[in-house]
């Protein structure tokens, strides 16, 4: 099928050119040195129309010729010194039956790029040999990412209250924190665990610090958590802003689908399929922290999905992740229990792609204020209810005191009437008394009158009697010692003296009684004068006694007043006291660090980096994948395995390079020197064009075109 313009045909009478291995041609020396190829068709013998013995229409009357040399004989004949091309000449008549391709272009034609990323575990048949390689895979071309905190976000609260109790109200005796004994999650004894929409929790918490401000102190921690990896369940109100009970389940979370594109080759090298294995490329799965597992596309089902789960057992906060569609199709689901059943869907390698994340958690302030007044708030309560009642009770006691001063006083102004009128009855009753005994004294002064003058007038005679007695004794011979005497004179002298002493003494009597009488009549005059003086006086001190009961009624009263006064006073001033250090003390706590309440751990990097899993396709530098790609476009690539031969050897668009290590045939109809030069070939290497015109014209990238 050459064109005429580029080749000579001619008839020749040389016919045993298989055994010299030349030909001469009546063709210019200087024009046969421009050519190298040289096509030989025998005429049958004797013609077509007659031939000889054994002739045949299957003989092989074609052969083939490489030009080696070309030697001048004459200006117008030129020998051509050949070698013969056994390959063209006789590999059709060759049946191969089987082969072990060491290299070619038979396995590049087998897959291509897209079929293989559509599941390349099971298309890397003809990928994985070791191949020439140039580098190593530095280069990221494409990252996808599994982030498990992004999309809608949920803010969850951990807390040991129950949400959905009554927490009474503010200021009465109904406050309270609603729990429950016993709450679960993900079949695990915890805490309760609830969520409102991120842009809600600030009100969220703004609301509980107004309203039911003891709830904050049972939030354990506040975490967040993306829509992706929970169960939204029934929602419910706290504090008027809508929340959402929770619970969670794995879940199977989209991660990478391969695509040529990913991996930024140029388009020559593009459908190469070997390039998207390793060493040339893989994926790295890291997450935000760099930790590393390099995943083989090879191994890979062109899919890779990522299976988590997120723990809502609080403190246990944790996410668990493990990839699917990686190092194989086994598949199993295992089914686990603990409260409740779980299953747990692996597939291929999973256990190579483990990662698990401590879920970042956050405390919430609340003012030293806020939180005094709820811890206390009983407390003040009852302090408030005690000093209400002492003060009533001051009051009381108050007001009694006034009662029982105004009864005193009474009592006292009562007791002074009866004193005084008593008095005066008294004073009555001794006046006429002693009237009475004034006019008997009185008489009786009279009487010691009279007694006195008759004392002396009797007085003078005794003494006259006497005087004669003595005389007239005295003759007798009495003696005047009164002494009885022995005889006459002393009888006469005995008896003058009795006489006397009688006299003498009945005078003294009765001067004694007129004596009395004189003092008694002297004395009750005296009475009667001290009893008027003692009258007034009596009167004076019986008004001194009034006017003194009146002021110390109206003292005593006053006093009660001024003392209930002062009392309720210091009752007020202490229950206002002790409102003011009730008062004061939340006051003061308002200047006190606020009170953090909740956990915070895991957090520092919370602000700074995504949680998730990252898949970065990776190559091998520009310089090293043209390398590789100049070679397996023009030599294929290495296979070192049997090849299931069909009998086509042009699978490549224009050519097709065949390198075997062994290959074995059937009906064998070749010379065995000729199956050393076949062997030559294939063993070395050959490129089989489907149309020799196309030799030297065909780029070797536009073979894949």
């Amino acid at each position: 099928n050459i064109p005429e313009t580029e080749c000579y045909r001619f008839t020749t009478k040389f016919k045993e050119l298989h055994r010299s291995l030349q030909v001469d041609v009546p063709i210019p020396y200087d024009m046969c040195a421009k050519h190298n190829y040289l096509r030989v068709e025998y005429a049958k013998f004797a013609n077509e129309d007659s031939p000889v013995q054994f002739e045949g229409a299957d003989g092989l009357t074609e052969w083939f010729w490489f030009i080696r040399e070309v030697e001048f004989l004459a200006p117008n004949t030129t020998r051509l010194h050949l070698l013969p091309d056994a390959f063209q000449t006789w590999i059709y008549d060759v049946n191969i039956g089987g082969m072990m391709l060491e290299r070619g272009h038979a396995p590049m034609f087998a897959i291509k790029t897209d079929q293989f990323l559509l599941d390349p575990i099971n298309n890397n048949d003809y990928l994985l040999t070791e191949d020439v390689n140039f580098g190593e895979a530095t280069q990221v071309k494409h990252i996808d990412a599994c982030v498990l905190n992004a999309g809608k976000m949920y803010a969850c609260i951990a807390t040991t209250a129950d949400p959905h109790g009554e927490f009474g109200e503010d200021h009465d005796t109904t406050w309270i924190v609603p729990t429950q004994s016993y709450y679960t999650n993900n079949g695990c004894p915890s805490t309760y665990v609830f969520a409102t929409s991120v842009s809600n929790l600030n009100s969220l918490l703004s609301a509980i610090d107004t309203t039911i401000p003891q709830f904050k102190q049972t939030i354990q921690a506040v975490f967040f958590a993306s829509k992706t990896l929970l169960d939204i369940g029934e929602s419910f109100k706290l504090c008027n802003i809508t929340c959402y009970d929770l619970t969670s389940s794995r879940k199977t979370l989209d991660f990478v689908e391969l695509k040529r594109s990913m991996f930024g080759y140029p388009t020559k090298y593009a459908q190469m399929a070997k390039l998207y294995t390793s060493p040339y490329a893989h994926i790295e799965i890291t997450d935000e922290n760099g930790n590393t597992d390099i995943i083989k596309i090879e191994d890979t089902e062109g899919i890779i999905n990522v299976s988590v789960s997120l723990s809502l057992a609080y403190p246990f906060l944790n996410i668990d992740s493990h990839l699917l569609g990686v190092g194989g199709n086994g598949r199993a689901t295992i089914t686990f229990k603990n409260i409740d059943e779980h299953t747990f869907d692996i597939s291929g390698t999973w256990y190579n792609t483990l990662h698990s994340w401590n879920v970042p958690t956050f405390a919430v302030v609340q003012s030293a204020y806020t939180e005094y007044d709820y811890s206390t708030y009983f407390d003040r309560w009852q302090a408030e209810s005690d000093y209400d009642i002492a003060q009533r009770n001051d009051y009381a006691n108050a007001d009694t005191l006034i009662a029982n001063a105004g009864l005193q006083a009474s009592a006292n102004s009562a007791l002074a009437t009866i004193s005084n009128t008593s008095a005066t009855a008294e004073a009555v009753n001794k006046n006429g008394h002693q009237n009475e005994i004034t006019i008997a004294d009185n008489a009786a002064t009279m009487s010691a009158a009279l007694s006195t003058i008759a004392y002396n007038d009797m007085q003078g005679s005794i003494s006259a009697a006497s005087s004669f007695a003595a005389g007239a004794i005295g003759s007798l011979g009495i003696s005047s010692s009164g002494m009885p005497q022995i005889g006459v004179s002393g009888m006469a002298n005995a008896i003058i003296g009795s006489a006397t002493t009688l006299a003498t003494t009945a005078i003294g009597n009765g001067q004694t009684l007129a004596q009395g009488a004189v003092t008694i009549g002297a004395n009750n005059n005296h009475y009667t004068a001290v009893e008027h003086t003692n009258n007034q006086s009596r009167d004076i001190q019986i008004t001194a006694t009034n006017d003194s009961t009146n002021v110390n009624n109206s003292l005593v009263t006053g006093t009660a007043a001024n003392t209930a006064a002062t009392q309720k006073e210091n009752a007020d001033r202490n229950a206002w006291n002790a409102q003011f250090a009730i008062d004061n003390g939340i006051r003061q706590s308002g200047l006190s660090a606020p009170f953090m309440f909740g956990n915070a751990a895991n957090g520092e990097s919370a602000a700074n980096k995504p949680i998730g899993l990252f898949a970065h396709i990776v190559t091998q530098s520009k310089g090293a994948i043209s390398s590789a790609g100049d070679e397996f476009a023009r030599y294929g690539y290495m296979f070192d395995k049997y090849w299931n031969f069909d009998g086509n050897w042009n699978i490549g668009k224009y050519f097709t390079y065949w390198k075997l290590k062994d290959f074995w045939v059937s009906n064998l109809n070749v010379p065995d020197m000729y199956m050393d030069s076949l062997r030559f070939f294939l063993f070395g290497g050959v490129t089989i064009w489907r149309k020799p015109e196309d030799i030297g014209h065909i780029n070797i990238y536009d073979n894949f075109k």
